[in-house]
């Protein structure tokens, strides 16, 4: 994995999935902000809803942290087959979604849930109001990321090929000549 930088991680997830799918077929794909009073559905918003510290450390001074997403995919309930047609995108979305990098060296989308969901766009709407007139699904996954530059990044400088041993108390530079090559 190499350092991730969220904006172009969410830029390559949007290219990804706008890559599937005409503007014709779903018109507005984006990241997730609450939209005013109007929405062109079919859409598809998606967030960074989370960073969770990974169990692993990459031995690079990195924070190998592991990206929650939620992607909300909504269709107007006035659409034909409103209910199957969601779902319908759903089911393209899972199978995209799954085991995806998005052309990034991060570790492979681990599909985490798929679900009905309530969505509004009145602000602070919990999906029960007045303005709500989607089918709406949730779909939840993670990457793992590393965030951060690596100690190991030494561009310019090139990295070490040959290591050296001393042994104490011969040690310093004033024993260079005393140091034992172990690699390569």
């Amino acid at each position: 994995m190499e350092e991730t930088n969220l904006t172009t991680l969410h830029a390559s997830i949007k290219t990804a999935i706008r890559a599937e799918f005409t503007t014709a077929q779903v018109p507005t794909i984006d990241y997730y902000a609450r939209p005013k009073k109007t929405v062109t559905t079919p859409a598809i918003f998606f967030e960074l809803t989370g960073l969770t510290p990974s169990e692993e450390d990459p031995g690079t001074e990195q924070s190998q942290m592991i990206a929650s997403f939620t992607l909300y995919v909504m269709v107007s309930y006035r659409a034909e087959d409103a209910k199957l047609a969601v779902r319908e995108l759903v089911g393209k979305l899972c199978n995209l979604i799954y085991y995806n990098r998005w052309g990034l060296k991060i570790g492979q989308a681990e599909l985490t849930s798929a679900q009905p969901d309530q969505f509004s766009v009145e602000p602070g709407g919990t999906g029960n109001g007045s303005m709500q007139c989607f089918e709406t699904w949730s779909i939840d996954w993670t990457n793992e990321i590393l965030l951060g530059a690596s100690v190991w990044d030494t561009d310019p400088e090139p990295i070490p090929t040959e290591v050296y041993v001393g042994f104490e108390p011969e040690i310093g530079p004033e024993h260079e000549d005393d140091y034992q090559q172990v690699m390569p």
